[in-house]
């Protein structure tokens, strides 16, 4: 408990978003088209998405937990805009531990800070790692009853 996880720290960029928003097919403008999004949307420029930014979230925890860990569940709130060219920290700490069902749990509270420390999506996840003399997480994975 305390533990920091790694923050992980990037400049987003606006070719990032609108690769995203290529891949999920995403045609809404806001996410690639700053003429669009600033001058139409009046939003202060083109924008970091939510599913974009779920998908960093999980990437980023479960680099943490591997090997042999999963990211079990988290929550998460779109609380601020992100606009490229702002830089992204994910910083994360260790909350909670305890034992169910013969595996680890760490209840780790989040959130994604931008270079002015405002905090756009603050959350809590409950990752599952092996511990010793413990069993196995299995795959796939199978929910401890706690």
């Amino acid at each position: 408990v305390g533990q920091e996880l790694p923050r992980y720290i990037r400049k987003r960029s606006g070719i990032e978003f609108f690769r995203w928003s290529a891949v999920v097919e995403n045609t809404h403008r806001l996410h690639y088209d700053y003429p669009h999004s600033y001058n139409h949307d009046k939003l202060p420029g083109i924008l970091f998405g939510g599913t974009h930014r779920r998908s960093v979230i999980a990437s980023w925890m479960k680099n943490w937990v591997l090997p042999g860990g999963w990211v079990w569940k988290f929550n998460w709130q779109l609380r601020q805009m992100v606009t490229a060219g702002e830089v992204t920290i994910l910083w994360g700490k260790v909350i909670d531990k305890r034992v169910a069902d013969g595996m680890g749990l760490v209840d780790v509270e989040w959130g994604i800070l931008n270079q002015d420390n405002i905090d756009s999506n603050p959350g809590t996840a409950t990752l599952v790692l092996p511990i010793r003399g413990g069993k196995e997480i299995p795959y796939p994975f199978v929910a401890p009853t706690e």
